[in-house]
């Protein structure tokens, strides 16, 4: 089933841009459009999944967990970097640390926002709300 995952405010989705899947291709918000570049499948694994290409998943570079880690997408391999732990207040976090999670650049709420890792604290961009596409 697909699901959006939008910020605390609820405008915003994590995104990828121009529905360009690859390997390498770093995340952003983005207002919700509707498009499956902002939807995704949740497995039972952890694994968050494009809707765009179910061979590809949020993915942490090389396995490297650090403040400031932009996050991208892979081809599904089942590695614990990309496999995440949805807390009930709303945050991602890694299963490679689970004191760190999905986060929005510098707080920023505007189209092409990267999307990153960061340690958690519970700020507003940290928080998460993922919901059936309807």
């Amino acid at each position: 089933m697909k699901k959006i995952i939008y910020s605390s405010e609820e405008r915003f989705c994590i995104d990828i841009p121009s529905s360009k899947i690859f390997n390498g291709s770093h995340l952003h918000i983005w207002e919700k459009h509707g498009g499956d570049n902002q939807k995704w499948v949740l497995k039972d694994d952890g694994a968050i999944v494009s809707a765009l290409d179910h061979d590809y998943c949020i993915d942490i570079p090389e396995s490297k967990v650090f403040n400031g880690q932009m996050l991208q997408i892979w081809k599904r391999h089942g590695g614990n970097n990309q496999k995440w732990k949805i807390l009930d207040n709303g945050i991602i976090c890694s299963f490679l640390n689970n004191d760190f999670c999905i986060d929005i650049v510098d707080n920023r709420f505007v189209n092409g926002t990267k999307i990153q890792l960061w340690q958690s604290h519970g700020g507003i961009n940290q928080l998460w709300d993922i919901k059936r596409d309807s």
